[in-house]
């Protein structure tokens, strides 16, 4: 093969991978709209939204609580700052549709960027396989929040390390930006020590110490990884904010992504798990030392806390893709280079810029769809909005005692909450054990009620202090819906 017959071949694949790493994209930019109840079905979104505003309008990070009227003044930081300003502009530019825009973007640009790193190694079917099924495994974790943002992020910070490790060499220093751009949107930065440590384990197994002034540059990266988080609204505290997170915390066993995995009714991460051993075991394939105890590292986060999905099954295929290549070469894109080209290879070489256009197109129709045509909005179970509109037109006031999920749209609405759900840094104690989902008493709600001088109340109808406020004195059903019961104190100003 001649050498511009070879660049004709290069070019060509390279056209191959670039389009089939964009249908990647499109597709979960696609899911994202489609499938926009369970993506905005996150009541913290509305908190977080909130909080975006009051930063923009302050000009300033909040230290103490300012939404809460249990906990009013007790220290709070917005630790995910930068996040909650771009989702509050998102809002402000295009509603919910905005903000859902935003999450598919950050989808979008993830998916393609673990399908392009992916693709170095492994033939652009095979990649596209494996990160369709990666991301879909981390799906349940996957809603428009703050950490969806840093998707890209991750994926990108992880691709770099661990590709410096295997060439033998430390990573370029400029990577540290963004380990501060992580920093600023999300707590969960301090993986990106993990990572960064298990990288430099896979360079101290590849190189055995030979590259003194390599182990030095790769020293001197990870001291500064958590140096350069200091470049943050908190300095310091948006670091400790991660130990009350998988600290000792008694709020977390009581949130559903913070609970353990569960074989029993979790069956596909199980089978999955399960197939991902025996095909390693059936094929005798081998990984680094390093690499395979960071895997074991995520999957035990995973094991622990199901919200680890979000990182181990999109980063799976990323750390095993070069093994993979190495041991089995029919694989290998390498190998698929060599080849001549297929039907598909050549249509797409010959019709590569209209293909490019069509899927351009694509991709602005769908995001056109999905930000002015959709009309997205929040599931009504969470965002219950007529119970809402008839708190404001009835102006109820006082203290209200409010269901968790209704406490970020309370939050949104400026309605200052019982409990909400910032429950990592606030409502501590045994506050959170007690009034997560209690009272469950009649007496034991009756002296919260007037412990905290509880005015009126918000659950939903299913809701076991929803019955015993119909059955207490002094307590009257002034609304109820599918979503939401309203019970006001009887002796509170009449609507």
């Amino acid at each position: 093969m001649t050498t511009s017959i070879a660049d004709r071949q290069r070019e060509a694949t390279d056209q191959s991978r670039l389009i089939i790493g964009l249908l990647v994209a499109l597709y979960w930019v696609f899911c994202t709209f489609a499938v926009s109840d369970k993506m905005l079905g996150e009541p913290d979104m509305w908190w977080h939204i909130r909080t975006g505003q009051w930063i923009w309008e302050h000009k300033a990070v909040p230290t103490t609580d300012p939404f809460s009227y249990t906990f009013a003044g007790h220290p709070w930081i917005a630790k995910e700052w930068l996040s909650q300003v771009l989702y509050y502009g998102a809002y402000q530019l295009a509603g919910w549709n905005g903000v859902l825009a935003l999450g598919a973007l950050a989808l979008g640009l993830a998916a393609l960027a673990l399908y392009m790193f992916v693709s170095e190694d492994l033939f652009p079917s095979l990649a596209a396989a494996l990160v369709l099924c990666g991301v879909f495994l981390a799906s349940p974790s996957i809603t428009v929040r703050p950490h969806l943002l840093t998707l890209p992020i991750f994926v990108l910070w992880t691709h770099q390390l661990f590709k410096a490790s295997r060439a033998g060499r430390a990573p370029n220093y400029l990577w540290l930006l963004v380990l501060v751009l992580w920093a600023n949107l999300h707590a969960a930065f301090t993986f990106g020590f993990v990572i960064a440590f298990f990288a430099f384990l896979d360079y101290v197994e590849n190189s055995r110490l030979k590259d003194r002034k390599g182990l030095l540059a790769w020293v001197g990266f990870l001291v500064l990884c958590p140096v350069v988080t200091l470049i943050h609204p908190y300095t310091y505290h948006a670091m400790l904010a991660t130990w009350l997170v998988v600290g000792p915390n008694e709020a977390v066993p009581l949130i559903d992504e913070w609970k353990p995995f569960d074989a029993q009714t979790q069956v596909v991460y199980a089978v999955s798990i399960l197939g991902l051993v025996f095909a390693a075991l059936a094929s005798g394939f081998r990984l680094g030392m390093a690499r395979a105890l960071f895997l074991m590292v995520v999957a035990f986060l995973f094991l622990t806390h199901v919200r680890y999905s979000f990182y181990l099954f999109p980063i799976l295929s990323l750390i095993v893709a070069p093994d993979m290549a190495a041991q089995f070469t029919r694989f290998a894109t390498s190998s698929w280079r060599m080849q001549p080209l297929d039907r598909f290879d050549r249509f797409i070489s010959t019709r590569f810029r209209p293909l490019l256009a069509t899927v351009a197109a694509g991709f602005l129709l769908t995001f056109a769809w999905g930000s002015a045509w959709l009309k997205a909005a929040p599931p009504e179970y969470i965002a219950a909005t007529a119970a809402f509109d008839y708190v404001k037109s009835h102006r109820l006031t006082g203290h209200v005692m409010n269901f968790y999920n209704f406490g970020g749209p309370m939050v949104f609405h400026d309605i200052p909450t019982f409990i909400d759900g910032r429950v990592e840094q606030l409502f501590l104690g045994n506050f959170i054990k007690t009034y997560a989902w209690g009272p469950d008493t009649e007496q034991a709600m009756a002296d919260t009620l007037k412990q905290y001088d509880v005015r009126w109340t918000m659950m939903p109808p299913d809701d076991k202090r929803t019955a015993l406020l119909d059955k207490m004195p002094g307590w009257k059903r002034v609304y109820a819906d599918a979503n939401a019961v309203i019970h006001q104190r009887q002796d509170a100003p009449a609507p």
